[in-house]
């Protein structure tokens, strides 16, 4: 039976931690494959992921170098992940609130973001992260409802990935993510149980289906130091 992709991924990521602990050289492709019980195609495909997410260097006649240091990288704003699962991954105890949720119009300005219809109805929910029992994010979101709906859905506490998916009938296949930093108002200042005015990470998302429909937008704002965030650019070759 093939292996499944992913599975090639998880077990070709413990082959790149186990040479970063050596020599950061991975073994040629034709080893690499027999080790793994995998056609070579399948494994080129899998090895080009990897590249294009900066986590190896493969050249032409060279051999296949690890980034040791992109390895280490807990949280990068060039993938996405479930906040609370990396806060456990980085030791913390997590919980989410749910502060608010309730169905709004979308205006001029946000309605052009979702080409909907100005006065489209949206569901929008504040929720805040703990790590440890301190707050360190909190997240709006806004996801179009269909037309007709009158009443906040019963359960608003699964991800803003799950519930746009299944309002769109469609799984959120990219991100958009906008990094920048903000001053904090009154009302942001009580989410995350800081003082007015203390400077924060932002993040503005929008989720996209594969038929390019925008499926939900999130404004997060993360109080610095908590969770590393970084980002791997990837250098032409000259």
């Amino acid at each position: 039976m093939a292996m499944d992709t992913d599975d090639l991924l998880s077990r070709l990521l413990d082959v790149l931690h186990d040479a970063a602990a050596a020599d950061g050289v991975l073994p040629s492709e034709p080893a690499l494959a027999d080790q793994l019980g995998v056609s070579r195609p399948n494994l080129r495909e899998v090895l080009a992921r990897l590249q294009a997410q900066g986590l190896v260097l493969r050249r032409r006649g060279s051999e296949t170098v690890v980034n040791t240091a992109a390895l280490d990288l807990v949280a990068r704003f060039d993938q996405t992940f479930d906040y609370a699962e990396l806060l456990e991954a980085l030791g913390h105890e997590a919980r989410v609130d749910v502060l608010g949720a309730d169905l709004v119009p979308l205006d001029a300005v946000t309605a052009e973001a979702f080409d909907r219809p100005e006065g489209t109805i949206a569901l929008r929910t504040v929720k805040r992260w703990r790590a440890d029992g301190r707050p360190t994010m909190a997240a709006v979101n806004l996801v179009p409802m269909p037309e007709g709906t009158t009443s906040v859905p019963p359960d608003v506490t699964t991800s803003v990935f799950d519930f746009a998916a299944e309002v769109a009938g469609e799984p959120v296949v990219w991100t958009i993510a906008r990094p920048g930093a903000i001053a904090l108002d009154e009302r942001e200042a009580s989410w995350l149980e800081q003082p007015v005015g203390d400077a924060v990470l932002t993040i503005e998302q929008i989720g996209l289906g594969r038929s390019g429909e925008v499926l939900f937008t999130s404004a997060e704002y993360h109080v610095p130091g908590v969770v590393p965030f970084a980002l791997v650019r990837v250098v032409p070759a000259r």
